[in-house]
């Protein structure tokens, strides 16, 4: 995979998610909801699955262990924030067993979460996100051997997407400021991608996506 364009379809799909969850707060207000507006951060810890067509490209697909944090506010049935969340991989790069990478997910996304249900004083929420989202390698410089070759220095650029998503969380408050959570969340990107095609390398852009459950201990200005 190459350092890719931003992908029209996704860019707009970003764009108007974002400006859809910017409203969710404000109108919330409007409606009179009686529950004052709070304010709160967490940190986040979980795992990722990256898209397993990724296996192609010699990436680990196995789910990975993941971690990051979110700050929020809320309003009556609705919350929204920023979450900042970042995940690894290896991707081998040349023939196998030669020179590999390690892969580092990194995602921002402002998201927003509306209350459909309570249960056992717990809420569940439906969530939509839409951000940004880099891939960084480390070592971002190999160098592979190819059969009957001399050896070929590949560089491996960052790479930078718009991301769009959707999701469960389910919160419960406990002790004083103190709330946990349990969220299922799934991501779309694009990436411009390289194969092999005969003799030729064939260039193509395409969609994939990645699941991610996450654990959450958040400190908020509200109280039970």
């Amino acid at each position: 995979m190459r350092a890719p364009r931003f992908h029209d379809r996704l860019r707009w799909t970003a764009l108007v998610s974002a400006l859809g969850l910017a409203a969710s707060l404000p109108s919330a207000a409007q409606a009179g909801d009686p529950e004052r507006l709070w304010f709160g951060a967490g940190l986040l810890a979980g795992s990722t699955l990256v898209d397993s067509r990724f296996a192609s490209f010699q990436w680990d697909v196995q789910p990975r262990a993941s971690f990051g944090g979110e700050v929020m506010a809320g309003h009556g049935p609705w919350v929204s924030g920023l979450r900042l969340w970042r995940a690894k991989s290896t991707q081998s790069v040349g023939p196998p067993g030669q020179e590999s990478a390690d892969v580092a997910i990194t995602t921002l996304d402002f998201f927003a979460q509306r209350r459909v249900a309570s249960f056992l004083g717990a809420d569940l929420f439906t969530t939509a996100s839409a951000g940004g989202m880099w891939l960084g390698y480390q070592p971002d410089q190999v160098t592979i051997t190819p059969s009957g070759s001399p050896p070929l220095v590949v560089d491996l650029e960052p790479i930078h997407e718009w991301t769009a998503g959707a999701g469960l969380a389910v919160r419960r408050p406990w002790s004083g400021p103190w709330s946990t959570s349990f969220a299922v969340d799934y991501q779309v990107f694009g990436l411009t991608t390289s194969h092999m095609n005969g003799s030729e390398v064939e260039t193509n852009r395409e969609s994939f996506g990645d699941w991610s459950a996450r654990l959450g201990l958040a400190w908020s200005s509200r109280r039970p």
